[in-house]
């Protein structure tokens, strides 16, 4: 095991989670582009304890690629196996965060604070990962 280079190294998906970040002088949603993607995030916190780290997989060459590419190297992970396809976009995500009701006791008592998520992905590299791409 003395060989290894990495603790941990993670295959999967990194795609850019569109959050609500306020609300326009027209009253639309003003939503900010988001690094995303589990296996990142975990990586990104092995980082943080001290773990040496590296990623699988696949964004488009396009400006949210660089964004994504430019934030996981930002946190140390290795990123020697990302492609960057010519071919696809990168995989974007709309999130819509809403209140959830949480009862306790009884139908009339509302724990306030808690919240959802709906999340409405568009296809992108995330889906075009395969084998012979990695």
């Amino acid at each position: 095991m003395s060989n290894r280079n990495y603790d941990v190294t993670s295959l999967g998906e990194l795609l850019i989670d569109f959050t609500e970040n306020g609300t326009s002088a027209q009253g639309n949603p003003i939503m900010e582009a988001n690094p995303g993607g589990a296996p990142c995030n975990v990586l990104a916190m092995l980082e943080r304890l001290g773990k040496k780290t590296a990623f699988i997989g696949k964004v488009g060459k396009d400006m949210f690629g660089n964004q994504l590419k430019a934030a996981v190297e930002e946190v140390g992970i290795d990123t020697r196996a990302l492609i960057m396809d010519e071919e696809v976009h990168t995989t974007l995500a709309f999130v819509h965060t809403y209140p959830v009701p949480f009862a306790v006791g009884t139908a009339n008592t509302m724990i306030s604070g808690l919240s959802g998520t709906t999340e409405f992905a568009t296809i992108g590299c995330c889906s075009r990962i395969s084998c012979g791409s990695v």
